[in-house]
C-alpha cells in the first residue's frame, strides 16, 4: 500500500489554512439558515392613521361636553366649552403692562421720548384679549373622526395642557415597507409586533452628544390588513431620487392594524416611525 502522508503534508506546506478560516466556513451556512428562518422585520415603517388629543389651553372649568364616544364628528365641530378661571385685576394688571411695556425699556428717538399709549389702545388690547379668552372657551375638532375618548364631565376642574377627549381618523395603522421577496411570505391576517421609535441623545464616538432614534421598550401587537399603502386624498405620489451609483431596493407597503389600549393611543401621532417584525406561523 502506498503512503500517501508525505504528499498531503507537501500540499498543505504549499496551500495552509488560516487559522480562522475553517471557522467561518463553518458558521457562514448556520447564518445563512437563520436569515432564512428569521421573521421579514423592517425600521422604515411609520404610523400612518391620525389620533387627535384635544387638550386644554388654560386653567378653567369644563362647561358643556357636546360629544360622546362612538359619535362622529366634522372638521370644526364645537366639541365642549370651557369657563376659564382668571383673576379679574391680576388680567387687567397683565393686560395694561403688555399694552404699556416696560417704562424703564422705552427707547428715545431722535431725542423725543417714545409714545405713550392712549385709552384707546388700551381698550383695543383689552378686547382682542376678550376675543383671545373667548377662542380658548371653545374646543373644536382640527379633522373629522370618530370621538373615541371623553376624558372629562362638565363643571370638571382642568388644567393647561390637560386632555380632555379625543378623535380617531379610524383604524390605528401603521405602514410597513418591505422588500418584495419578504413581501412575498406575507400574508392578511397573518400577525405582527410594533414598537415606536423614540428619539434620545447619545454619545457619538467624539463624545458629542446627537440625536438618534430607537425603538421603545413597549410592543404592539397587530395584523397585517392589506397589501399596499393608505390612501390619502390631495396627496402627492411617492417619488424615488437617486443618483447613478446609488442602488435603489424596491419595497412594497403593507398595512398593520394594531390593537392599541386607550392610555397609549396618545403616542400614534402620524408620521412617527416605527419597527415591524412580522410573526411566523
Amino acid at each position: 500500500m502506498l503512503n500517501m502522508k508525505p504528499v498531503i503534508d507537501a500540499a498543505s506546506s504549499r496551500f495552509p489554512v488560516r487559522p480562522g478560516i475553517r471557522p467561518l466556513c463553518c458558521l457562514l451556512p448556520l447564518a445563512l439558515l437563520l436569515a432564512a428562518c428569521s421573521p421579514p422585520r423592517t425600521d422604515d415603517a411609520s404610523v400612518a392613521s391620525d389620533y387627535q388629543v384635544v387638550s386644554s389651553p388654560v386653567k378653567a372649568i369644563v362647561k358643556e361636553v357636546l360629544v360622546k364616544p362612538g359619535q362622529q364628528v366634522e372638521e370644526g365641530a364645537l366639541l365642549l366649552t370651557l369657563n376659564p378661571e382668571i383673576d379679574p385685576m391680576a388680567h387687567v394688571m397683565e393686560v395694561t403692562r403688555n399694552v404699556l411695556g416696560d417704562p424703564g425699556a422705552q427707547k428715545q428717538n431722535e431725542g423725543m421720548p417714545a409714545r405713550r399709549p392712549t385709552m384707546e389702545d388700551m381698550m383695543a388690547a383689552v378686547r382682542a384679549d376678550q376675543d383671545n379668552v373667548r377662542e380658548k372657551s371653545n374646543r373644536w375638532a382640527e379633522s373629522a373622526g370618530q370621538v373615541v375618548d371623553v376624558l372629562v364631565k362638565p363643571d370638571q376642574a382642568i388644567v393647561p395642557e390637560q386632555p380632555l377627549l379625543a378623535i380617531s381618523s379610524g383604524d390605528f395603522i401603521v405602514v410597513a415597507r418591505f422588500k418584495e421577496d419578504e413581501v412575498k411570505q406575507l400574508r392578511v391576517g397573518q400577525r405582527a409586533q410594533v414598537q415606536l421609535m423614540e428619539q434620545v441623545i447619545e454619545p457619538d464616538r467624539q463624545g458629542r452628544r446627537r440625536d438618534t432614534d430607537r425603538p421603545s421598550e413597549q410592543i404592539f401587537s397587530g395584523s397585517l390588513k392589506a397589501f399596499g399603502d393608505v390612501p390619502a386624498e390631495g396627496s402627492p405620489e411617492a417619488t424615488i431620487e437617486a443618483g447613478p451609483n446609488v442602488k435603489v431596493v424596491a419595497r412594497a407597503p403593507v398595512q398593520i392594524v394594531l390593537d392599541v389600549p386607550p392610555a397609549q393611543r396618545g403616542l400614534f401621532r402620524r408620521g412617527r416611525a416605527a419597527l415591524v417584525t412580522m410573526q411566523k406561523d
